[in-house]
């Protein structure tokens, strides 16, 4: 790998580590596209572990005077990780072509939504249903393309939490 492209991968993690500092959300959204350019995409998901789970655990202690009582959390891990080991088989399983592809369509799904400010709204966003569905489908997306964020903030949004509280929540 050439030394432009170290730059540039390293400039899409920072500028999305300001962004999910911010918001809670942006780390994988900004880098996982922009490595996966340069590599792979299992490989640029698998890059993305590690600084995300480190950026996480940051969030979490900064926001903790913030902390949000999660229903049925007990549950709620169990199918998070059941859905992110799945998602994990996926990507390991699935042509990188499909892998590539199923990438662009999501980001750009969640681009467009953001640009014409297509809001899902929720309104059964404390439904124990609700909540299952839209963990187990982050879950698998996180695990097969390295990014949950398109999922869980129109959930999270729906709790109507403020932005400390989002932040905790979705770190």
């Amino acid at each position: 790998m050439s030394v432009e492209s170290l730059v540039i991968i390293f400039i899409a993690l920072a500028a999305g580590s300001l962004v999910k500092g911010i918001s809670g959300l942006g780390l994988p959204l900004t880098a996982i596209p922009v490595m996966a350019g340069y590599m792979e995409v299992d490989r640029a998901v698998a890059i993305m572990v590690l600084p995300g789970v480190i950026l996480n655990f940051w969030l979490l202690w900064t926001y903790r005077a913030h902390a949000v009582r999660i229903a049925n959390l007990p549950a709620v891990t169990v199918v998070a990780v059941l859905s992110v080991a799945l998602g994990a088989w996926v990507l390991s399983e699935a042509p990188e072509t499909y892998l590539l592809i199923f990438l662009c369509l999501w980001l750009g799904l969640y681009l467009l939504r953001v640009l014409l400010k297509l809001w899902v709204d929720l309104p059964l966003g404390k439904n124990r249903l609700t909540q299952f569905i839209a963990v187990s489908a982050a879950g698998l997306v996180q695990g097969s393309i390295g990014m949950a964020g398109p999922i869980l903030a129109p959930y999270l949004h729906s709790l109507d939490l403020k932005q400390p509280q989002y932040v905790f929540a979705v770190s």
